[in-house]
């Protein structure tokens, strides 16, 4: 962290990307640093699922809110302007280390019961983190990014079988048994 506020030196926008599973306190170093250091607007890639887990809160096993919520939460107290992106799922979920197994496998295995998600595009995600960089008025915030149609486990299935020529099928999971 001491050799965080140089790097922040003359810097107007920051941009915060951060691997899911990593300890929230390089983020939040990072928020402090870029705050001393005078920069106007910190833009933060989140995810959608603190939104969709803000009603029961998050469980212990989700890292994924865990790490980005106290993220989150430094940046709100701070006086730095911030924008939070909350994509939902990129469309590129196959690649992802949490469900990118089952896919060699020819499954999607993620929760089961009755869900639906609105894949987006990670290019989609990019111009909009791109524009909350560059524009010089106040942007709501969070900003919830989703795709153009909400698809169920079945239909997510199907259309990676088509997508990547072989079969694919869903593999819905009770929440106790995916959270494991």
């Amino acid at each position: 962290p001491a050799t965080l506020p140089a790097a922040f030196a003359e810097v107007d926008r920051v941009f915060h990307v951060t691997h899911a599973l990593q300890d929230p306190a390089q983020e939040i170093n990072a928020a402090d640093a870029a705050e001393e250091a005078g920069v106007e607007r910190i833009v933060k890639l989140s995810s959608e699922v603190l939104y969709l887990t803000a009603e029961v809160g998050p469980s212990e096993r989700d890292h994924v809110t865990a790490m980005h919520a106290a993220a989150e939460a430094r940046l709100a107290a701070g006086v730095t302007d911030h924008v939070i992106l909350r994509p939902t799922w990129f469309a590129g979920i196959n690649e992802v280390a949490l469900v990118g197994p089952g896919f060699e496998e020819g499954r999607f295995v993620w929760r089961g019961g009755d869900f639906s998600l609105a894949l987006v595009h990670p290019d989609d995600v990019a111009a909009v983190a791109v524009a909350a960089m560059v524009v010089d008025r106040p942007l709501p915030s969070p900003l919830h990014l989703t795709g153009p149609q909400a698809l169920t486990g079945d239909e997510i299935a199907a259309g990676f079988s088509r997508a990547m020529g072989r079969p694919i099928e869903f593999a819905g999971l009770d929440v106790d048994a995916y959270g494991d």
